[in-house]
């Protein structure tokens, strides 16, 4: 049984991400929380593995929890309710957002 500190809401955002090692790539989050996000990449991530998030232009910070079998990754935030995670989920336009990534890292793969 799963148990979620917030309700997950369905968004649809292109983000950016980036491991440790400076690797980087694309992703979409597909559902979002006060506590974690639903995240579609093909940027190779390992459980455990912690990422930066590039939202809108600003960087937050989780954790690989586990892959789905629908090929999706569940993220865990470093901290609870960030504050560019919780304007997000606000933001009327949040069900579907489909913008040009601005690029802010290089993508490296």
């Amino acid at each position: 049984m799963e148990h979620r500190w917030g309700h997950r809401l369905q968004v649809d955002l292109p983000v950016l991400l980036r491991r440790r090692d400076q690797r980087s790539g694309e992703g979409r989050l597909n559902e979002a929380s006060v506590s974690g996000a639903l995240l579609r990449t093909d940027l190779k991530l390992r459980d455990l593995t912690p990422i930066e998030v590039l939202i809108d232009g600003e960087s937050v910070t989780a954790s690989v929890i586990r892959h789905t079998s629908e090929g999706a990754i569940a993220l865990e935030w470093s901290e609870l309710a960030p504050r560019r995670v919780m304007a997000m989920l606000k933001s009327p336009a949040r069900v579907t957002i489909d913008v040009e990534l601005d690029q802010h890292w290089p993508v490296q793969t």
